[in-house]
């Protein structure tokens, strides 16, 4: 009943996620997060031992010779020990756990892709939150920190970049354009800059940032926190390139 409340109150993508960050901020929606990621690690061996249990009770036979140990007043036999074990092992091969790492790393990366998803930012009108279906609006995202993944996930080979340095406002432009133009949507947003707590390695200072809003209309805010925490100065950028974004689509006549 509490949780079709909240849906109802809050129709947005993230579910118990979203719903934490929303009602309490970003500690408890933080903790909320990990323990949902534990509560469904460990929903796979639970499962699996209430096989061996329903295997126990329809073939009681089975489970007469192997006896391993004894446990809470529990005989343990090793034909228990195999059934959970191939439970484990099917479970494990279809779950696509490669696939699921990536998009944990890409949440964790950067800051900007989760309030899109649960359209809520700290700065941001509240009334703009309950939005639901986050992916008929949000495509998605890549967060680049290295050569490589500049390589791979954008496509940029040196000769795009002759001329344009990473942290300024040209590489901003061009990495929302080409994100814009891989994703075929109608609008895209890139940050670079410098978090903290020092200077990046061209020198510019911790809280100096570039974004760089392409679509219909294009334009660029240059920020300049003169802080050094590298954190508070991640939530700084998320939320103007947000409210970037949010400005950008008011005068376009646009409802976000």
């Amino acid at each position: 009943r509490s949780y079709g409340f909240m849906v109802s109150r809050y129709p947005v993508a993230g579910g118990e996620y979203a719903f934490s960050y929303l009602g309490f901020g970003r500690i408890h929606a933080f903790a909320c997060g990990w323990l949902l990621s534990l509560a469904y690690l460990c929903i796979v061996p639970v499962n699996a031992t209430a096989l061996t249990i329903l295997m126990k009770f329809l073939a009681p036979d089975w489970f007469t010779w192997g006896h391993m140990y004894t446990i809470a007043g529990w005989d343990v036999h090793v034909l228990e020990i195999l059934i959970a074990s191939v439970a484990i092992l099917v479970c494990r091969s279809a779950s696509g756990t490669p696939g699921r790492l990536a998009l944990l790393f890409s949440i964790a990366g950067r800051l900007l892709a989760p309030p899109l998803c649960v359209a809520a930012m700290p700065g941001l009108n509240p009334d703009h939150w309950p939005i639901p279906g986050a992916s008929g609006y949000f495509l998605g995202g890549a967060t680049i920190y290295t050569l490589a993944s500049r390589k791979h996930l954008l496509g940029m080979d040196e000769s795009q970049l002759t001329g344009v340095r990473p942290a300024t406002e040209a590489y901003a432009l061009l990495c929302a354009r080409t994100i814009q133009k891989k994703l075929g949507s109608t609008w895209a947003l890139a940050e670079t800059g410098a978090t903290g707590p020092d200077a990046n390695p061209y020198m510019d200072p911790p809280g100096t940032a570039w974004i760089a809003i392409t679509g219909p209309k294009e334009t660029t805010l240059h920020i300049e926190t003169g802080r050094h925490e590298r954190e508070n100065n991640m939530w700084r950028f998320a939320e103007l390139a947000l409210n970037g974004l949010y400005e950008i689509w008011q005068s376009e006549g646009k409802k976000p």
